[in-house]
């Protein structure tokens, strides 16, 4: 809702391009293609230590755009 109706300041934003890209991730894509809940092994664990950082730095950038 917000993008709607500040579209052309948000585009112009850095902090919400950074959140865009964060958000478009292949994270949680990758980890459901390999079968991850299903292993649950190494590799599952890091993805899911990735996935939990990327979406702790979606928040920060989504709180840092009212401030740019």
């Amino acid at each position: 809702m917000t993008f709607s109706t500040q579209a052309g300041e948000l585009l112009a934003n850095r902090v919400f391009a950074a959140k865009m890209l964060l958000l478009a991730t292949c994270n949680a894509a990758w980890f459901d293609v390999r079968g991850s809940l299903r292993r649950l092994d190494g590799t599952a664990r890091a993805l899911m230590g990735a996935s939990t950082v990327i979406w702790l730095l979606v928040l920060n950038c989504g709180r840092w755009i009212g401030h740019t």
